[in-house]
């Protein structure tokens, strides 16, 4: 949190971090082991490293692994469809695929595990599950340690492996499947196996600053643009994350119904002590809005300022600055589940280069400062220009606020 104080006013800045909604596709070649079909009257196909057959999919990294139709040998059965995977051949195995990926964008590995208990198997069978960056080869996830030996011709007992959520960090990332058995001949069992993306909504707004009580005043408006009613809820957060009660809303959420071409004003009334926080808002096509705050203080004329919605799906955002005779203000939120480093060049009205700064983020984590404050920022007392605050990976937010006197005017950012 940063405390500004300018004769006698001060805010808190809040951002929203995203939220995580269900996934959509998998991108995941064959994660069902499908193919090639098995035709061979044993009920499996021994698939060694260099000779994966086409459709196969992944690569056999060590050892080498079975393809197992479902029935052979009388006794096991898939998870779902015709056939699995044992990680077992005929010695301990490996398989792994690497798949495109966004850059900050999160993704959730699912599959399912049993163990072959047949004759010459390893009971309990043993196996390790990675996710890391092609490139860098970093993991993006703790290895996951998968141990199971309940398995048997009566029940399966698949397991099921609860979503493992990452965030990548290139164009590439990995997931690798590796057989911990001593010995080989029937080991872990896998099937099921998909990576599915996580996007950040295409619709969610965030209302920065969100501050009532103690002098302080804010609203919500929306408009409905289209022939059709729509419905959208609000909810409001304080900074610790938390749900914040608003008691002009009597709540910490609203539920929002608008007619065609209908018009409300979400209000957080001058009540109480001081309060801060934000709102968020999924917002339907054709419904548009923006935010106020106001101050009241007594012997002084109200200062308000109309702040506008911003998206929670920017890497690179500029700011145009003007400390000639103001000063200003910026915030920062990391709208990713991932810590991040927010690189920040700053131009004078020329068009030159006088600042390089870098600002670390911790994940969902926001920071804010005097632009002229910020070490590396370069001499912006009294110029005027733009800056760039860019994310390698990840989302961010910016708003900037320009302070003059008593007087609050916030400043949109270009955002892409």
């Amino acid at each position: 949190m940063m405390r500004i104080v300018v004769c006698s006013f001060s805010l808190v800045w809040l951002f929203l971090f995203s939220n995580i909604h269900p996934a959509l596709a998998n991108l995941l070649n064959n994660g069902g082991f499908e193919a090639p079909v098995v035709t061979s009257s044993f009920g499996y196909q021994t698939i060694p490293p260099g000779f994966e057959p086409s459709g196969f999919g992944w690569r056999v990294v060590s050892g080498n692994v079975d393809i197992t139709v479902n029935g052979a040998f009388g006794i096991f059965t898939s998870l779902e469809g015709r056939q699995f995977l044992d990680l077992d051949g005929t010695v301990p195995g490996a398989i792994a695929q690497s798949f495109a990926t966004t850059p900050g964008a999160s993704y959730v590995l699912t599959f399912s595990y049993a163990n072959n208990f047949g004759a010459g198997g390893t009971v309990p069978a043993r196996a390790t599950v990675r996710v890391f960056d092609t490139i860098s080869g970093v993991n993006l996830v703790t290895p996951l340690s998968l141990t199971h030996g309940t398995s048997s011709a009566a029940d399966m007992q698949w397991t099921a492996q609860a979503a493992i959520q990452f965030i990548a960090q290139s164009t590439t990332t990995t997931v690798s499947f590796t057989s911990n058995d001593p010995s080989g001949d029937g080991g872990m069992f896998i099937d099921a196996v998909s990576v599915d993306p996580v996007p950040i909504p295409n619709f969610t707004h965030i209302l920065p600053q969100l501050v009532f009580g103690g002098g302080w005043y804010s609203a919500l408006y929306f408009t409905n643009t289209t022939s059709g009613p729509v419905s959208f809820g609000i909810n409001f957060m304080g900074d610790n994350g938390s749900p914040l009660f608003v008691p002009s809303v009597g709540g910490s959420s609203a539920a929002v119904n608008l007619a065609p071409r209908g018009t409300v004003a979400i209000e957080a009334l001058d009540l109480g002590p001081l309060t801060q926080g934000y709102a968020t808002a999924s917002l339907p096509s054709g419904v548009v809005g923006y935010g106020v705050f106001r101050q009241t203080i007594s012997g002084l004329p109200d200062q308000e300022a109309v702040v506008p919605l911003s998206r929670a799906s920017s890497t690179t955002s500029t700011l145009i600055w003007d400390d000639t005779a103001v000063a200003t203000g910026v915030a920062i939120a990391n709208v990713s589940s991932a810590a991040i480093t927010v690189s920040i060049t700053v131009r004078d009205a020329t068009g030159t280069n006088i600042g390089n700064a870098t600002v670390s983020l911790p994940a969902n984590g926001k920071r804010a400062f005097f632009l002229r404050e910020l070490p590396g920022s370069g001499p912006i007392a009294g110029k005027r220009g733009s800056a760039d605050f860019t994310a390698a990976i990840g989302n961010i937010a910016v708003l900037g606020l320009r302070f003059n006197g008593p007087a609050i005017t916030s400043i949109p950012t270009a955002d892409r």
